[in-house]
C-alpha cells in the first residue's frame, strides 16, 4: 500500500503569473448560438474540456504549446455566442497545464491540472484553482509528492469536492531520460476537499498496480463512489477496471476487470454496481477471440455483454469522450489515428440505451485535430471541445462544437484571437 501521506501541500501562492483579461460581450450581440469556434492565440491551444456554469456561460479549459515546447494553462469564460468574458492563464515560461474542471452553483469554476514545482524543475506538482464568476482567483492550491502528480478528475459531493491525483512520468515513456514509476507507486491518490479549499480528507484506496483512472462519480442512493480505469499486474499489460469505494465501511471492490487487453472508459447508467453499461476502448471482453476494439458493453452480475461494438479495424476512441444523455442515449466520439500529416476522421455517435445505433455525424479535419471532451446542455445541445490544426499555419486552436439532439450541426461560425 502507498503512503497515504505521500505528499503535502506546498506554498505557491502569489509566485505563479496569473492574469485576467477583459473583453465581454453580450448574448444579444448575435442572433444565433455559435456551431463551430476556433479561439486562441499564434500558439496552439488545445481545450481539454468544457463546462456550463450556472448562468448560462461556459468554461473551456486546457493548455498552450508555447516557443519552448513547454505548456501553459488557460481557461477562459465565454457567452454562447463566442463573447469571451475573462481570460485566465498560469506559468509565462510554461509548465503548467489544466485537465479537469468543475462548476459549482454560485457561478465558480474549480480547475485541476498540475504545474512545475519551483524547487525542481524535473517535478509537477497536482494544482487546484478556484475562480470566482468574473474569472477573480478565489485560492490555489498544489499538492507534492514524491512523483509527479496531477488532477485529474473533479466531483461534487454535497458540501465538499473530490478530487484525484494521479501520479504519473513527466517525459514520454520512450525517452531514455524519462523518470519511470514503480508499479505501486503509480496508484491515484483521492483528496477531499471543502470548497473554500481546505483539505478534510486523503486516501488512497486501490492496490491494484499501474492505475489510471479516467471517471469517476457517485454511486446513486449511496455515499460510495464508482469509478473506471486501467490496471496491471506484474507488468502485464493493462486491462479495464472497475472498482466500488465504501468510505463508510472503508471497503474497496472491484467489480469488473477485463479479460484481455483494453482500457475501461466509464461507467454511465444509475444501475447497481452489478448492473452497469460501460464504455470500452480496445478490449477483448467475452474471449481472447471474441469483441471488438471498441464497445458499449453491459455489465450484468459482473459477466459482459456487448450492446453494441465496431468491427477490429474501427477507428479508436479517445478516453473522457463519452456520456450518458438526459434522456438515457449514450453519445460517444470515435477517432482515427493516421500518420503525420494525413486527415483525421472522427466520427460523433448517438446510440440508444440498447446499443441501437441512432445516427452518426462523420468530421474530417486536418492532421492533430481532435475532439478531447463533451457535454450536454440543458436544452440537449451538444457541446465538444479540443483542437483544430491549421497545418498552412503551423498553429491549432482550441475548437468548440455544437450539434443538436438529432447530430445536425448547428449554424454559425467564429474565430477569436487573443
Amino acid at each position: 500500500m502507498p503512503n497515504n501521506k505521500l505528499w503535502r501541500q506546498t506554498c505557491l501562492i502569489g509566485l505563479l503569473c496569473y492574469g485576467v483579461v477583459g473583453g465581454a460581450q453580450t448574448a444579444d450581440a448575435c442572433p444565433a448560438p455559435l456551431g463551430e469556434w476556433l479561439a486562441g492565440t499564434g500558439k496552439t491551444e488545445t481545450a481539454q474540456g468544457v463546462v456550463p456554469t450556472s448562468d448560462g456561460d461556459l468554461v473551456l479549459f486546457g493548455a498552450r504549446v508555447l516557443d519552448n515546447d513547454e505548456t501553459q494553462a488557460f481557461a477562459f469564460k465565454t457567452d454562447p455566442c463566442g463573447g469571451v468574458r475573462w481570460l485566465v492563464s498560469l506559468t509565462p515560461t510554461g509548465g503548467s497545464n489544466f485537465l479537469s474542471g468543475l462548476a459549482l452553483p454560485d457561478g465558480s469554476v474549480l480547475l485541476g491540472g498540475s504545474t512545475r514545482r519551483l524547487d525542481n524543475p524535473e517535478k509537477n506538482d497536482a494544482l487546484l484553482v478556484k475562480l470566482d464568476k468574473d474569472g477573480r482567483r478565489l485560492w490555489m492550491r498544489p499538492f507534492q509528492g514524491e512523483q509527479n502528480l496531477s488532477a485529474t478528475n473533479l466531483l461534487a459531493r454535497r458540501d465538499t469536492a473530490l478530487a484525484v491525483l494521479q501520479p504519473h512520468i513527466r517525459k514520454p515513456e520512450d525517452d531514455e531520460q524519462a523518470e519511470k514509476l514503480k508499479p505501486e507507486e503509480e496508484r491515484p491518490v483521492f483528496l477531499e476537499l471543502g470548497f473554500d479549499g481546505r483539505m478534510t480528507e486523503q486516501f488512497a484506496p486501490l492496490t491494484e498496480e499501474r492505475v489510471k483512472l479516467f471517471h469517476i462519480r457517485e454511486d446513486v442512493g449511496t455515499d460510495a463512489l464508482l469509478v473506471s480505469g486501467r490496471f496491471s499486474y506484474f507488468g502485464q499489460p493493462t486491462r479495464p477496471g472497475i472498482w466500488r469505494i465504501d468510505r463508510q465501511s472503508g471497503s474497496t471492490q472491484r467489480i469488473f476487470n477485463g479479460k484481455a487487453l483494453g482500457l475501461s472508459f466509464g461507467t454511465f447508467d444509475g444501475g447497481t454496481p452489478n448492473a452497469l453499461t460501460t464504455m470500452l476502448w480496445r478490449s477483448h471482453l467475452l474471449s481472447d477471440d471474441v469483441g471488438d476494439p471498441v464497445s458499449l458493453t453491459r455489465l450484468d452480475a459482473g459477466q459482459p455483454a456487448e450492446l453494441w461494438s465496431e468491427p477490429k479495424s474501427a477507428a479508436a476512441t479517445l478516453p473522457a469522450t463519452s456520456l450518458r444523455a438526459a434522456n438515457g442515449d449514450f453519445v460517444m466520439v470515435l477517432q482515427s489515428f493516421p500518420k503525420k500529416g494525413q486527415d483525421v476522421t472522427i466520427a460523433i455517435v448517438r446510440l440508444a440505451a440498447d446499443g441501437t445505433p441512432i445516427w452518426r455525424q462523420t468530421l474530417v479535419r486536418s492532421f492533430d485535430s481532435a475532439i478531447t471532451d463533451m457535454t450536454e446542455l440543458d436544452d440537449d445541445t451538444l457541446l465538444f471541445v479540443g483542437r483544430s490544426y491549421d497545418p498552412s499555419k503551423e498553429d491549432g486552436d482550441a475548437w468548440l462544437l455544437t450539434l443538436q439532439a438529432d447530430g445536425t450541426i448547428v449554424s454559425g461560425s467564429k474565430t477569436t484571437r487573443w
